[in-house]
């Protein structure tokens, strides 16, 4: 397959990048277990505009899909609170969405065993209870609902985004959050 005027040669890109991973001061540890696969996170801004959700898997579909609150933008996050679990499907990957009225936060998770199709749950609350996992039917089924969409935008202008990785090595991957704002970058790059 060839595309004429493109050569088979990488091409760099011409526009900036900007490559924080050595900036340890923006970043904020918001769950490691030694030894525990902790990835995949979502997270959702609060009606408060200040405080946000973050959710998981403790495992990559083996275990509970938890969540953590920061009631700080993401300076601060409290302790684990398991969102929700199923004796025989293996929720992994969750995706959370607000309903377009604003009342509702919809949790899908995929099904990482493939033997059910997708589960959901709900929360009216702002994340304080979340319903039963409900399967869903095999059209609203998907494999991955995003990916990794950590980004909420404060009022201040701050992007907090939020993913895992293989952060230290030997290590299993965990989640960590880094705060910025666009001024902040623009002004690393002259004119």
């Amino acid at each position: 397959f060839s595309v004429p005027g493109v050569s088979g040669q990488a091409t760099p890109f011409s526009i900036p990048t900007i490559d924080l991973a050595g900036e340890i001061n923006r970043q904020v540890v918001v769950d490691w277990e030694p030894g525990q696969y902790l990835g995949h996170p979502t997270t959702v801004l609060l009606e408060d505009h200040r405080s946000i959700l973050v959710v998981y898997p403790q495992g990559p579909g083996r275990g509970p899909i938890v969540m953590k609150r920061s009631p700080d933008g993401g300076l601060t996050w409290g302790s684990p609170e398991v969102v929700t679990d199923h004796p025989d499907a293996d929720l992994c990957e969750p995706g959370a969405i607000r309903s377009p009225d604003g009342s509702t936060i919809a949790l899908l998770l995929r099904e990482n065993s493939r033997t059910h199709n997708s589960f959901v749950v709900f929360s009216t609350d702002e994340g304080k209870t979340w319903t039963d996992p409900r399967e869903l039917p095999a059209a609203l089924t998907g494999d991955r609902h995003t990916a990794y969409p950590g980004v909420e935008l404060l009022p201040d202008s701050t992007f907090v985004v939020t993913t895992y990785g293989h952060w230290v090595d030997g290590e299993e991957p965990f989640v960590v959050s880094v705060r910025f704002t666009l001024d902040e970058l623009d002004g690393r790059f002259p004119g």
